[in-house]
């Protein structure tokens, strides 16, 4: 266990240097891609593949801080900056940014803002972002065609409830309590993503004094 621990220490040390030398040229790539996203002189191929491109640079972006965030975790110099922000309204459009891939591949996306969802919240905007895309990204990734995914925030008293649901193939009992783990994968067989993504989510949510819990039946 030790020296699985002190390889994986190993990797992380070594993504994190890799994650630096890749965000400075990522940056410098990314505000001329986005202004050519937005010119108002290209045909309309042009900008498809511009706006594809941008997609693309900002996922990388994302990816990066994950790393990096991660890091900040584990070593716990992670912090939050708060701000107060429409919160039913930020999460829509977080949640919309999805829509399109959900047209595309044949799911019905559903979010359910309550309307009595205080107006202003203090949160960190950035962080609860992450925390939506990836739970998004993780529902869209077990979710075949046909199927639905939900995203719902309710206030309950004092707290703010946000569930994402999905009709996907579901998580083993034996395997659920571990899905917040950093690097567990329930599918051992093809694995997809970094396996940081849920375990960061985890830190974002009890950074802000939250819980997060999973339920799951397979099929």
């Amino acid at each position: 266990n030790s020296r699985l621990a002190e390889a994986t220490q190993s990797k992380l040390v070594f993504f994190t240097n890799v994650s630096h030398d890749l965000r400075t040229p990522l940056t410098l790539i990314a505000e001329p891609v986005q202004q050519l996203s937005e010119a108002t002189n290209l045909t309309p191929q042009q900008h498809s593949m511009m706006q594809l491109a941008n997609k693309n640079v900002l996922i990388l972006k994302r990816l990066i801080n994950q790393i990096l965030d991660f890091r900040k975790y584990e070593n716990g110099k992670l912090n939050l900056h708060l701000a107060e922000i429409d919160f039913g309204a930020a999460a829509r459009d977080w949640a919309e940014s999805f829509r399109t891939m959900a047209r595309r591949r044949g799911i019905s996306l559903v979010i359910d803002i309550a309307p009595d969802l205080p107006a202003i919240i203090a949160v960190d905007p950035e962080k609860m972002e992450r925390v939506l895309f990836n739970m998004m990204s993780n529902a869209f990734k077990h979710t075949p065609a046909g199927g639905t995914i939900t995203l719902a925030c309710r206030a309950e008293g004092d707290s703010l409830h946000i569930s994402v649901t999905d009709t996907g193939e579901g998580i083993p009992p034996e395997e659920l309590g571990h899905i917040f783990e950093r690097f567990y994968q329930v599918d051992k067989v093809h694995p997809t993503g970094s396996g940081i993504g849920l375990s960061l989510v985890k830190a974002f949510i009890e950074l802000h004094g939250g819980t997060i819990t999973a339920e799951s039946t397979p099929g």
